[in-house]
């Protein structure tokens, strides 16, 4: 996502006309929401503007036997915010109101911010006719004492895509301890608005929603559009697409970060000035927020931003305030995340998540651990031979280890963390086994962590602002690891103490989930967007790519050295290769070759060839000048390529894995797994992939790990199964080998030694 130039004006526009104010103005505002492209994607301000201004009157009124009208003895109710959804008023003593200049047309709906002490949701608004001369629009209010209750809990749920009536899709909450439930846009696939209306009906907590793209324009991308099948607008079904609300003394405010608005920048900044001083401020969109929106909402003292639409799982701090995006309900994150939902807690002056995978009803990520036997102390113990010092084993990352181990195995040690490890596997050297792990719950214990390799024992800790995502780098002495805010961090690998650290880039623009390489005296790391070369001793950076706009889609693609030459394959760039010294490129691969975020396996390369893998194909191009050389197609998935030099393997998601000639392309073998076992109560995985750990070979061995909990052992000659092992832990992570020993970890956060009994 490119936001160099649109970001730059948009902050110097804030700066003059967007600071916060304590008085309702009319001014007309800059735009704020721009696409991952710079430009807005639709511009809502061209709403046909003939009808003349009108005034709208009205009553809000306590609705206390929430009937939805107003009885004989139900109270006006004072100072309750009004809104047109630019102007802002405040209800008078008797629960009356006039907003003096609304334009149907352009002003679709009057709405209330309920306040602390009533029910959310429900009919909070009234719409306003296209064609209207005037109108009274009186709204009810129920009375709800829980929500004065300042210790509760709400569930935020992002990405639905729900697409048909009939899906159930809130009602597995039921037994959580949550008041209600934030829907961030994205609901629908099509503008199936209906169909999200009828779930959002069957939940048992109020749903609060706002649109994302999926939900008012064409297929997600194209015009602004009504509802799937009808002329009914996004407001007739769903009410505001932007809004505010109380509860428990907290401001809400949901935005509309889909369309251009200037009017809604008016109405926040309308909104934002009429509440009371040090009111906490959480604030809910589609889009990521941009640098510029960041800098506008710390001017407010927002304490969170929740987010969707990147179908990624990320958690940092910016400043004082909490950044949160979820993955998406239904399937699983273009980060290969479980599909997933969040419970969000508010105690005192604590904001605390809790993530649940989605889809059944025990929600459990919980592991039992692997079935083989703990190791005796008088049985074999972990011998370490060769170091394993990043991802895949090698520069070049060709995934074959130097040390051959072959089953059955047992236990040796087993270290729960506690924490998430998805792309990070195992890197051992110095005696110890170095892991990156995120922890949204406690930020703090997010970083890099350092193992005794024989026992297990945690030597050392170094936290990070947001989570480690890929596998960390051992350079000798130093641990390198990127953490997704953008970061970059040099560690002494023996004592855990910083050495130094670098920005690639804003955290806002720079979703870093790649895993760092060292070309003689230079750490290399990043994306098309930032894809930079520093000096390993000081930090000091030599050399930058020119940057290329790839959006702010999360990809764990990472570079490959071979010799003096870097190779890398991003979304935005495509395939490349760069001299490691200088960066000036020696090729581009065909356009034809196309990474996308959601399939962005990190390359291969042997002596004369370098192997890249899309969405639907592997590519094997030519190294000294990136000509295609073959192409196999394949059913797709995230596990990266690994080659002996001869043959080729490639992890399939469905977990097959098929070895190939590295000179022809031809499918020498398919390996198919046994068929998965669910656990009594689970009626699916979860995660999409069954495979999404890329396979390591050791001797004539090549091991692979399983989302649902099996590491397998196929002949890599023949196909044949030597092995099947059960995990009982799914496993997003590709193992890692020394000596006697695979070290793995899980995605729910445990690190195992299993040790080979073969010899």
């Amino acid at each position: 996502m490119s936001y160099n130039v649109s970001c730059a004006i948009l902050i110097l526009l804030l700066a003059s006309a967007l600071l916060p104010a304590y008085a309702v103005e009319n001014a007309a505002a800059p735009a704020m929401y721009y696409s991952q492209w710079g430009t807005p994607i639709c511009d809502d301000t061209a709403t046909n503007k003939t009808q003349p201004l009108i005034a709208i009157s009205g009553l809000v009124y306590s609705d206390q036997n929430g009937d939805g009208r107003r009885d004989d003895g139900e109270p006006g109710l004072p100072d309750i915010c009004v809104s047109n959804g630019e102007q802002v008023v405040k209800t008078g003593p008797d629960g009356a109101y006039t907003l003096a200049a609304v334009q149907p047309g352009v002003h679709r709906a009057i709405f209330v911010t309920v306040p602390s002490g009533y029910r959310i949701g429900g009919r909070f608004y009234q719409l306003i006719p296209a064609k209207c001369d005037g109108m009274t629009a009186d709204i009810g209010l129920v009375p709800d004492h829980d929500s004065l209750n300042p210790n509760y809990a709400f569930a935020h749920v992002t990405d639905t895509h729900i697409t048909r009536k009939g899906v159930p899709a809130f009602e597995e909450m039921k037994a959580l301890p949550i008041a209600f439930i934030v829907v961030t846009g994205d609901m629908t696939n099509n503008r199936e608005l209906d169909a999200f209306q009828d779930a959002a009906s069957r939940s048992p907590f109020p749903v609060m929603a706002l649109p994302g793209n999926h939900d008012v324009l064409v297929n997600g991308s194209g015009a602004l559009a009504p509802a799937l099948g009808t002329d009914a607008g996004y407001e007739t079904i769903l009410g505001p697409k932007y809004y505010s609300f109380d509860y428990a003394g907290r401001h809400y405010v949901f935005l509309n970060s889909v369309e251009d608005m200037p009017r809604q920048m008016v109405w926040l900044k309308n909104d934002l000035g009429l509440q009371p001083e040090g009111m906490e401020l959480l604030i809910f969109q589609h889009f990521p927020p941009t640098t510029a929106q960041m800098a506008l909402y710390k001017t407010y003292h927002a304490r969170a931003v929740f987010s969707g639409h990147t179908h990624a799982n990320r958690v940092f701090r910016d400043g004082e305030t909490l950044y949160v995006n979820t993955p998406p309900f239904f399937g699983g994150g273009l980060d290969f995340s479980p599909r997933t939902f969040r419970v969000v807690s508010l105690k005192g002056n604590q904001i605390s998540l809790e993530s649940y995978a989605s889809g059944f009803g025990q929600h459990s990520l919980a592991e039992t651990g692997p079935s083989p036997a703990e190791s005796p102390a008088r049985m074999t113990a972990v011998r370490l031979r060769r170091d394993w010092p990043m991802f895949k084993g090698d520069p070049a990352r060709a995934g074959v280890a130097r040390d051959a181990v072959t089953p059955p195995f047992i236990v040796a040690w087993r270290q729960p963390l506690g924490l998430t490890i998805h792309m990070a596997s195992p890197v051992i050297g110095n005696g110890l086994v170095y892991i990156g792990a995120g922890d949204d719950t406690r930020a703090e214990r997010s970083g890099v962590y350092a193992l005794d390799a024989k026992t297990g024992a945690v030597r050392w800790h170094y936290p990070t602002l947001a989570k480690v995502a890929h596998s960390v780098t051992l350079a000798k002495d130093t641990v390198l690891a990127t953490s997704n805010d953008g970061m970059l961090y040099a560690i002494n690998a023996k004592t855990g103490e910083k050495r130094w650290s670098y920005a690639l880039g804003n955290p806002h623009d720079c979703w870093l989930y790649t895993a760092p390489v060292v070309a003689g005296k230079l750490v290399i790391c990043g994306t098309a967007q930032h894809f930079t070369a520093l000096e390993l001793a000081t930090g000091k950076p030599r050399w930058r790519m020119p940057s290329e706009s790839a959006g702010h889609w999360p990809t764990y693609s990472s570079p490959a050295v071979l010799g003096d030459t870097v190779f890398g394959a991003f979304p935005g760039s495509g395939a490349f290769a760069c001299d490691a010294r200088t960066g000036e490129r020696h090729w581009r691969a065909d356009k034809s070759i196309v990474i996308s975020s959601n399939g962005a396996p990190t390359l291969a390369v042997s002596e004369n060839t370098v192997f890249v893998r899309t969405n639907s194909t592997l590519f094997a191009l030519d190294a000294a000048t990136g000509t295609e050389r073959w192409r196999y197609a394949n059913k797709g998935g995230a596990s990266s390529p690994v080659t002996t030099g001869p043959a080729v393997f490639l992890g399939i998601g469905n977990g097959a894995i098929v070895k190939l000639d590295a000179d022809t392309g031809k499918e020498l073998w398919t390996y198919t797994p046994p068929a998965a076992q669910r656990p009594a109560g689970r009626p699916r995985p979860l995660f999409d992939a069954r495979l999404i750990a890329t396979p390591i070979i050791s001797g004539d061995i090549i091991y692979a790990c399983t989302t649902d909990g099996l590491l397998l052992a196929i002949n890599a000659e023949t196909g044949a199964e030597r092995a099947v092992t059960a995990l009982n832990a799914p496993v997003t992570a590709s193992l890692a080998i020394s000596g006697n020993t695979i070290f793995l970890a899980s995605y729910t956060g445990t690190v195992y030694a299993l040790v080979s009994t073969a010899e």
